[in-house]
């Protein structure tokens, strides 16, 4: 008995290719994660608008129920810009997220963490967006379609 594939529509395949590309950068994301702490980290800063930041509950999560030394926040762009939680430091970490990489707000994210001494992680579809470019290290899915999954 053969088995016969069940052809993928075009967003299974985009999801598939996309959580590929993401498994690839394993090592790269320890190795980033292991610099950060190596250097020192008090809190971590989740930054975005829409669906970017609405993505970040999962890792909110964790931190809240995981972490014992290491507290995480998830904060709008402009309330990160505008309120510059006072403990955001060079003991800090931001990830910023922007599905098109050029939401202002976001973009402008960058230099709030930038100026306090932070380091910055971006997430974001094309490696040649404003936020991929701005970013300490840049995190690309390359997909029109999936974001976090």
């Amino acid at each position: 008995m053969s088995e016969t594939a069940i052809p993928m529509k075009p967003i299974q395949a985009d999801f598939v290719e996309t959580t590929k590309r993401a498994v690839a950068e394993r090592d790269r994301a320890r190795e980033v994660t292991a610099r950060i702490v190596e250097r020192g980290i008090d809190n971590v800063y989740f930054v975005g608008c829409g669906g970017s930041l609405y993505a970040t509950y999962p890792v909110q999560f964790l931190f809240d129920t995981v972490a014992d030394n290491l507290t995480a926040v998830r904060l709008t762009s402009n309330e990160f810009n505008f309120r510059r939680p006072r403990r955001l430091g060079a003991r800090s970490l931001v990830v910023v997220a922007s599905h098109t990489g050029r939401t202002k707000e976001t973009v402008a994210a960058i230099e709030t963490a930038r100026d306090a001494g932070a380091a910055v992680l971006g997430v974001t579809r094309l490696p040649d967006s404003p936020l991929a470019t701005g970013v300490d290290e840049a995190f690309t899915y390359q997909s029109d379609h999936t974001v976090w999954e």
